[in-house]
């Protein structure tokens, strides 16, 4: 009996883990897509029009707390949809928790390979301290800019 407890406990343990995984696997799936989603909208209906649309809470590049931020490549913030405050600020010098200069490591990521992920910590909505985040960031072709997309590990 001890033993058939045991193994229904590892069971769902191993479950969960998976489970977790996958959900992970799908929120970086979303990601890639809302940037490439985002990418086209720039080429298809202008910088200026997409800048305003992805700066809009009910735009379809928001979907809960996954959507659209636009940096220029001198790190500074073009279109942001829950912080309108945060438009026009240079983030070059703003390090997470853990002292890592975050938005440094997305122009890094964009001038190297073009796009890729950062792991970093970022202030959550409506809770104290910073939080294991990843984004992918990604160099639109042809701008001064990049957009990226990120979620809560």
């Amino acid at each position: 009996m001890k033993a058939r407890v045991i193994c229904l406990v590892f069971v769902a343990s191993v479950a969960v883990c998976l489970l977790a995984g996958v959900a992970a696997a799908n929120q970086a799936n979303d990601c890639i897509m809302m940037v490439s989603n985002a990418e086209a909208f720039i080429r298809e209906k202008g910088v200026e029009y997409a800048l305003k649309v992805f700066s809009t809470r009910n735009s379809p590049f928001v979907d809960k707390d996954l959507y659209i931020f636009v940096l220029s490549m001198d790190n500074v913030m073009l279109a942001h949809p829950f912080n309108p405050g945060l438009i026009g600020k240079n983030f070059s010098d703003h390090k997470d928790s853990n002292g890592k200069f975050v938005f440094q490591e997305f122009k890094k990521v964009v001038n190297g390979k073009g796009e890729g992920w950062v792991d970093y910590t970022w202030p959550k909505p409506g809770e104290q301290g910073e939080f294991p985040k990843s984004a992918y960031v990604k160099k639109v072709h042809g701008q001064d800019m990049y957009i990226g997309a990120s979620y809560f590990k």
